[in-house]
């Protein structure tokens, strides 16, 4: 499954601290309920579902994960209560009112983040190390990767400069050219767009070392700034279909907590959460390109670092998802009704006439196998290693060079790593899928023949 080739398909993410989890779940149902809709074999990324992925604090900080880091939506939840366990520890004992160094340390918290970026590095070797079975954590020698990487899902993430709280909000994006965010690393990204006032610090980052915190106040659901970027990123697409999840931020009327600050900081949040989704409501009507799953109850006394609630979270998500199932229904309907045409296409036209019936795959074997084998694996960072044997260099060579000449692959710039573009990759997958499904139909009627 690979973002539609026209409609601009977008994820939108709510901040919401520990209540981050709560979107996790509502999206890995989303991407659950796709998966057996189209009866795939594995629970498609959301990065290979969306053209882009955008979040603002918590919901920046996943978007990061799901589309910068290319995670899968069950490593993004162990991955974010793991992080949510080693950030919101206080280091303070009592409940003094917040410093402006925040509540919680933000060594920590950077420390976590730089875990998770070693643990699930998308670069060639750490995902080739990974998919022999070993573990990159202590090994993978990327932690202050740069957040930019235009071969990636159009990742975009919120932050406010804090000298100016009423500015529009910067966007940090995985495309984006400016000279002033150039360099910056993953890990300080998650940290500008995580710094909420009274939990974190602010942080110095860019070239004008210009001093970030989060977007929550005016933009904690970012879904409109995301719509107009997108507008901007993908000039003469029309757009295609928007989720938007929130992170159950309803109508925050009690919090078990003392500090006024804090419960003003959810009132605020929520309102401006409430405020964007019904302007979008409003906007685009029931015409099915845009929908908003939010939890609207249970979630009340949770607040942003209650990281030990996560059970709770979970089974509030769970009874929303069990109540909202025709919304989901809906969703999916929409999101394969728009596909139908184009899974046609490039189930049938794609890889069996154009792929395998070209002249340059009928001749040459070796690149028909090399497609066979790339259609099981990622279709990004594919590094030469990880391909099959040739039988010898010349071959190998001769092989990788007709793919590449058909535009089949694209060799990036250090010459041994291959990029599969997502539709050719998605048609491929669906081909092999099938061919598999009947050899193995074949293998049951000759047993079944032998057997009279």
């Amino acid at each position: 499954m690979a973002p539609h080739s026209d409609g601009v398909r977008i994820l939108s993410l709510d901040g919401g601290g520990i209540r981050g989890l709560s979107s996790l779940l509502i999206l890995e149902h989303l991407m659950e309920r796709l998966c057996e809709a189209q009866g795939l074999k594995e629970v498609p990324r959301p990065c290979d579902c969306f053209d882009m992925i955008g979040g603002t604090s918590t919901g920046g900080i996943i978007a990061i994960m799901l589309g910068r880091l290319r995670m899968t939506v069950d490593e993004c939840i162990r991955a974010y209560r793991k992080m949510a366990e080693q950030a919101f520890t206080p280091k303070r004992t009592t409940w003094l009112p917040a410093s402006p160094s925040g509540a919680f340390s933000a060594t920590a918290f950077e420390a976590a983040i730089r875990d998770t970026v070693k643990e699930f590095c998308p670069e060639a070797e750490c995902a080739a190390r990974r998919a022999s079975g070993h573990s990159t954590t202590s090994t993978c020698m990327h932690g202050e990767a740069e957040f930019r990487d235009p071969s990636c899902t159009s990742t975009v993430v919120l932050a406010i400069t804090k000298d100016n709280v009423d500015a529009r909000p910067t966007l940090f994006t995985t495309y984006n050219t400016s000279m002033a965010l150039s360099g910056c690393t993953i890990w300080q990204v998650a940290r500008a767009t995580s710094a909420a006032t009274t939990f974190f610090k602010p942080i110095h980052i860019g070239r004008d070392d210009v001093e970030f915190i989060d977007a929550a106040f005016g933009y904690n659901n970012p879904c409109e700034v995301l719509i107009e970027e997108a507008r901007q990123r993908f000039p003469g697409r029309p757009l295609g279909q928007v989720v938007s999840i929130g992170t159950g931020l309803g109508d925050v009327v009690s919090i078990d907590d003392t500090r006024f600050s804090i419960i003003k900081a959810l009132k605020e949040m929520a309102t401006t959460s409430k405020a964007v989704a019904g302007r979008l409501d409003d906007r685009f009507g029931g015409d099915g390109r845009y929908v908003r799953f939010n939890v609207e109850r249970g979630l009340e006394d949770t607040t942003l670092s209650d990281w030990n609630k996560a059970s709770s979270i979970s089974a509030h998500t769970r009874n929303y998802l069990s109540d909202n199932r025709r919304a989901v229904d809906q969703f999916v309907a929409t999101f394969l009704g728009r596909d139908q045409q184009r899974d046609e296409i490039e189930s049938e036209a794609v890889p069996r006439p154009l792929l395998l019936n070209r002249p340059c795959i009928r001749k040459n074997q070796d690149a028909a196998k090399l497609l066979g084998f790339i259609a099981r694996v990622e279709s990004k960072a594919i590094p030469r290693s990880m391909l099959p044997s040739a039988g010898s260099e010349q071959r190998m060579t001769r092989a990788i060079g007709v793919l590449c000449g058909y535009s089949f692959l694209s060799r990036r710039e250090d010459g041994t790593t291959y990029d599969m573009h997502r539709l050719v990759h998605l048609a491929l997958r669906v081909w092999v899928n099938k061919q598999d499904a009947a050899a193995e139909q074949r293998r049951e009627d000759l047993v079944e023949a032998e057997r009279q």
